[in-house]
């Protein structure tokens, strides 16, 4: 059976719905049927000799293997899929992952048998052997049981440098990652995770426009507050996505993973910066308390300039000693 007929095995769809999962689905699995029909792991690995690294230090990423293991199919069919998801759900009520994840058990169950997994068979045990023949190469001789094939492979490997093997050596591990990666579906549910942070975003905004009358919090747009507070909002929000046809399962998952942990976010960043603020206040308290005590002890060290003091308080006692003398005050 052909995979553009497992769709049609999924009772939750309706017939329109069956027909867009055929295009979400289908083109992940496009690639996973021609993904060693013309190259094996060993040249695929080849394929990176004069290929620059794309990673903070010049490595390969994980998405460069990706797309060479799916030829860059996919990178030019997102948004397609994307839009298929959004149809998908405005043609009626549907748990789109759990329809795609019994999608995925179908074609494994049904179509994805024979020729093809013996083709994936083969090409998960050629990349054990390479993470093999790349920890023999340091070795001297060659372990017994090779073919005349995975010998060449070795003395190939050996004659590279210590660099090169290092860095092939790291190729290898991210081909079974991405190969598992793509087995799996994992491009096509994550663009379907990036939609439903989207459209949980939008729902999100609209939510925020309609009460940001309401407090100088919603005009900012953050869900901060009593517990009180932040539970009424989420009532009045959960509603709003339900209204617009998300399931439980996803609005379960925006709650615990977007709206809380935002709110969350938001709380610890109030309380750093009243730390700062704080900190930086009593900061410029010491500062001046500090100078006030150094200019005090500077003027007591040097005692007091007899020139600072006014003139009545050095000529009263003066002259009243001399008044005294003459008899001025002697009545």
């Amino acid at each position: 059976m052909g995979s553009e007929y497992i769709a049609e095995l999924i009772d939750d769809l309706n017939r329109e719905q069956q027909g867009l999962m055929k295009i979400i689905m289908g083109f992940e699995a496009e690639e996973i049927e021609e993904m060693w029909g013309d190259l094996t792991p060993w040249n695929t690995l080849l394929t990176f000799e004069k290929v620059k690294g794309e990673g903070s230090r010049g490595e390969i990423t994980d998405i460069q293997v990706s797309n060479r293991l799916t030829t860059d199919g996919l990178l030019h069919r997102k948004e397609r899929v994307l839009k298929n998801i959004e149809k998908i759900r405005s043609r009626g009520s549907v748990d789109i992952k759990k329809a795609m994840e019994k999608w995925v058990e179908l074609f494994y169950e049904d179509y994805f048998v024979e020729d093809l997994m013996e083709m994936r068979g083969e090409a998960d045990q050629e990349i054990f052997l390479l993470e093999k023949l790349f920890k023999w190469a340091d070795r001297k001789g060659n372990p017994s049981g090779l073919s005349d094939g995975e010998e060449v492979m070795l003395e190939t490997i050996r004659g590279w440098t210590k660099e090169k093997r290092v860095k092939f050596g790291l190729i290898v591990i991210q081909m079974k990652k991405m190969a598992e990666y793509h087995y799996n579906f994992g491009w096509t549910f994550d663009v379907l995770k990036e939609y439903l942070a989207s459209a949980s975003s939008i729902i999100q905004k609209r939510f925020r426009a309609y009460k940001e009358g309401t407090l100088t919090r919603k005009s900012l747009g953050i869900f901060t507050g009593s517990k009180k507070v932040i539970k009424h909002d989420w009532e009045e929000l959960k509603k709003m996505m339900e209204d617009e046809g998300f399931t439980g399962e996803e609005i379960e998952d925006f709650h615990k993973n977007h709206y809380i942990a935002r709110a969350g976010e938001k709380r610890k960043k109030t309380k750093v910066n009243k730390k700062k603020k704080k900190k930086k206040k009593e900061k410029k308290k010491n500062t001046k308390k500090k100078n006030k005590g150094n200019s005090t002890k500077k003027v007591q060290r040097g005692g007091v300039c007899p020139c600072a003091v006014p003139l009545y308080t050095t000529i009263a006692p003066y002259a009243a000693t001399v008044a005294s003398a003459v008899g001025l005050y002697s009545l």
